[in-house]
């Protein structure tokens, strides 16, 4: 198992797609053969993930990346930067305008 906090996780993968270790919050396998064919060294994707916490799946951001022939997978849900970015709009609207740049 593999520890983590918060709202991130993680997982590590076989070649083939096997689940070696996971966080605990994280059901089922996170991406598919197809995906860990394409991280190679390194790559970031966005998608959703079902995390035991939330009963249903949320969007995350994700890193994959290749290590001693396994992949490392390691993530956090975007609900936090969602509900921030929601919380600016809201008071942008209610304020009425944008704000502006003092110069020009």
């Amino acid at each position: 198992m593999l520890e983590t906090t918060g709202e991130s996780f993680a997982q590590v993968l076989a070649p083939g797609g096997t689940v070696v270790a996971s966080s605990p919050q994280v059901v089922g396998r996170i991406v598919g053969p197809g995906v860990l064919a394409a991280a190679g060294s390194q790559s970031g994707v966005e998608r959703p993930v079902l995390l035991a916490s939330e009963g249903e799946a949320e969007p995350a951001l994700l890193l994959l990346r290749g290590v001693d022939g396994q992949v490392l997978l390691v993530g956090a849900s975007r609900d936090p930067v969602d509900d921030a970015l929601d919380k600016v709009l809201t008071q942008l609207l209610i304020g009425g305008h944008w704000p502006s740049s003092s110069r020009r």
